[in-house]
């Protein structure tokens, strides 16, 4: 995660935040005398709540986790895409 200060944002703030949406990873903002922000591009936000919510379930956090390990050991079927 790459920080920069409050006044180096306020002074660079397009570029600051053409580097979050490029690099997809979170920027810390911090600033005297109070807790540091997080900026993230809004696709990298939307990405992390979704796998927030997919996994917010025992048993679908169980399911994906299960899909995982199939995959990785090669339990997989091959088919053709279908347009609905």
């Amino acid at each position: 995660m790459t920080a920069h200060t409050y006044t180096h944002v306020r002074n660079n703030l397009a570029s600051v935040m053409d580097q979050a949406e490029n690099d997809r990873n979170p920027i810390l903002i911090t600033r005297n005398g109070h807790s540091p922000v997080v900026m993230l591009s809004a696709d990298e936000y939307e990405s992390m709540s979704e796998t927030l919510y997919l996994i917010s379930t025992p048993a679908n956090r169980a399911r994906l986790e299960k899909s995982l390990v199939d995959f990785n050991e090669g339990n997989t079927v091959e088919g053709e895409l279908v347009d609905p």
